[in-house]
């Protein structure tokens, strides 16, 4: 269970996505949810769906989002 791919600490505060690779799109956010300490994803890229992550209950920010 976690993240396929990526070391995510149990203890991390957020997950800060700066890259638009296919691994980070397909990741689900309840997965994410689930990995880290607090469910805060900042994406710089756009590599999540909006509703889908907050849906999931992940504080989502997308950079250059209003």
């Amino acid at each position: 269970d976690g993240l396929p791919g990526l070391i995510v600490d149990q203890y991390a505060d957020a997950l800060v996505i700066l890259t638009d690779w296919d691994e980070f799109s397909s990741f689900a956010s309840d997965t994410i949810h689930r990995t880290l300490r607090r469910p805060v994803v900042i994406d710089a890229v756009g590599a999540l769906d909006r509703r889908r992550a907050r849906a999931a209950g992940l504080t989502y920010v997308a950079v250059g989002e209003a």
